[in-house]
């Protein structure tokens, strides 16, 4: 039948939502020992239909850039506090692409989910959004980048986000100068130069950017 593939299968773990995109990317490899087994075993009668391999591809490309985020920040030899931010935004740009997911099927999945997504968002994205400053690649770029992203043109919207963080790491600046010398630590992150929609922003905002440091 031609199968190339050495992956096994794996069942869905109702608790582990990633277990089910593992399932259906690697039922897709096998889909040809399926439908042949299908044809050859009459008292086979559980074969996905033409409609519902389409269905099952379509809902793993849709998963697959959720499934790449999830590892990267589920890494246990690196820091990931850093990463959190402009993953989140990256999940916002995947619930608003309409070409994934269109008005078929996976649209009340799509919307329950973007509810969710604005929910935590409102709890969260401060504190994600400094810690994303903190790393040297991004700055407060990132931000003006994530902020347009979620907020499109309305740039009072904007601006009252932008204002809120750089508020915020003033508070952690004064904070920081306060403490005593031996209380201090210095951080430090780790480039890996992923291309990632933050840095293909960045290469068409700046497209001649030197390394020289710049504070804002």
């Amino acid at each position: 039948m031609g199968l190339t593939t050495k992956r096994g299968l794996h069942g869905d773990v109702s608790t582990r939502w990633n277990s089910t995109f593992q399932m259906l990317d690697e039922v897709l490899l096998y889909r040809k020992a399926f439908d042949n087994f299908g044809n050859l075993e009459s008292n086979y009668r559980d074969c996905p239909t033409k409609e519902e391999w389409a269905k099952i591809e379509k809902i793993t490309i849709f998963f697959k850039p959720f499934y790449d985020i999830t590892k990267e920040l589920s890494g246990s030899k690196y820091s990931t506090s850093n990463l959190y931010f402009q993953n989140v935004v990256h999940n916002h740009m995947i619930l608003n692409d309409g070409s994934l997911f269109g008005g078929d099927f996976m649209l009340n999945m799509v919307c329950a989910m973007r509810e969710k997504f604005n929910k935590y968002w409102e709890n969260y994205s401060l504190i994600l959004s400094v810690a994303a400053i903190f790393d040297p690649r991004f700055k407060l770029e990132i931000i003006e980048w994530a902020y347009e992203e979620i907020y499109g043109d309305d740039k009072k919207l904007i601006d009252e986000a932008i204002d809120c963080v750089r508020s915020a790491l003033r508070q952690l600046y004064n904070e920081y100068k306060s403490m005593p010398k031996e209380q201090r630590s210095s951080l430090t992150c780790d480039d890996e130069g992923v291309e990632d929609p933050f840095t293909k922003w960045m290469k068409r905002k700046n497209p001649s950017t030197n390394d020289k440091s710049e504070l804002d």
